[in-house]
């Protein structure tokens, strides 16, 4: 019989999710399918097996609209900050200057960016967050002064097990020491108390935690705070006023963000740093938001419009591409050989470019096999 490939016309995935267990599962690890014809029971199935593999290599090349370059200004900082690209590079002009973007998501919390850079200097790469609507500069009203980066003084934090600042310290530039939440969220803990300082160095501190992005947000060394446990806050609400209880040398806000998993614990518990991550690089996106609140929309709106993988990490291909530590570049297309049908999917290895093509039979979705790219029958 001929063998005819068929695009898939969504670009939502069609292969099923696994189906749910009361026991936590992890993707199995597959080995690629079998290409020698020695070890072939028969020429014609060797000759199956061969052709098989050959129309899945040759469909993904053709269903491939995603160029993985982990060198390119806009991919290299997607993937630094733990996101993957699902749209191509798209072009956009306002205010008569020419920006190059690219959409992202990351694959645990689903938050979605689009990063840019002007085309006339591709290094000065910023990003817009889809969700939440542009407030005030935060977490002052005015300017500020970074006076302790993330990360810095190792030899003094060493006491605390911490690998340097797991945080950044900021006073306002006007004196205006109310402090405001950089992003939504519900307040999961407020301490009112400053106690001691050896016990507590945060002193009177509030944690905010957005479930949307899984980002907790910690305002520390406040003199008082204005929130309660379990409120919900938007971005731009006041939570409190700067001080200098805990352990400090001088007032100050010290602004902590640490990504956490759906029961609330660090994601990266052993980056030296507790799971705290540097916020300066959100900080600025967000406040760049408020800023221009026209570009970013016009830049989120363009993202979706661009987005040609739906990622889906419980689809039965992309849950076993990304367990392998690959990302999908083509959306899901079918393809069928002497009357069996499968569905496969095309992805690369970011560190390797090893290319593989992931695939299944459409009455077996979690049979997942996938062949590489090199590999030739011998």
């Amino acid at each position: 019989m001929k063998e005819r490939t068929r695009k898939t016309p969504s670009k939502t995935p069609r292969v099923r999710a696994t189906k749910s267990s009361s026991k936590k599962t992890r993707a199995k690890k597959i080995e690629p399918m079998v290409l020698s014809v020695q070890e072939a029971s028969s020429e014609t199935t060797a000759a199956r097996v061969a052709s098989l593999r050959d129309i899945l290599l040759s469909a993904g090349d053709a269903h491939q609209i995603l160029q993985f370059n982990t060198d390119a200004a806009l991919q290299k900082r997607m993937f630094a900050d733990g996101l993957v690209p699902n749209s191509a590079e798209f072009q956009l002009t306002f205010d008569e200057r020419a920006y190059v973007a690219q959409r992202a998501e990351h694959l645990l919390t689903g938050e979605v960016r689009v990063y840019y850079a002007p085309t006339t200097n591709v290094n000065d790469v910023k990003f817009v967050i889809r969700g939440g609507a542009p407030a005030r500069n935060t977490p002052f009203k005015g300017s500020n002064r970074v006076t302790q980066n993330f990360g810095e003084r190792p030899e003094y934090y060493r006491q605390f097990h911490l690998a340097g600042h797991e945080g950044i310290d900021l006073v306002p530039s006007d004196g205006d020491r109310d402090i405001y939440a950089v992003e939504e969220g519900i307040v999961v803990r407020d301490v009112d108390v400053p106690g001691d300082p050896k016990v507590n160095a945060y002193g009177i501190f509030v944690v905010v935690y957005n479930r949307a992005n899984g980002r907790t947000w910690y305002y520390c060394h406040m003199v008082e705070d204005n929130v309660s446990r379990n409120q919900s806050v938007r971005r731009g609400d006041k939570l409190g006023r700067m001080g200098g209880t805990g352990n400090v040398q001088g007032d100050h806000l010290h602004l902590g963000m640490r990504p956490v998993d759906g029961v609330g614990l660090p994601l990266h518990p052993n980056n030296g740093e507790k799971g705290f991550q540097d916020p300066t690089p959100l900080l600025d996106a967000l406040n760049a938001q408020d800023t221009n609140p026209t570009l970013r929309d016009a830049l989120l709106q363009q993202g979706e419009t661009s987005q040609m993988i739906a990622f889906n990490t419980q689809a039965a291909l992309q849950k076993q591409i990304f367990a392998d530590a690959y990302c999908p570049n083509s959306p899901e297309f079918e393809i069928t050989l002497e009357e069996s049908a499968y569905v496969a999917q095309r992805a690369e290895n970011l560190k390797t470019g090893q290319v593989r093509v992931y695939y299944a039979p459409t009455n077996d979705f979690n049979d997942v096999k996938f062949v590489m790219r090199g590999d030739a029958p011998n």
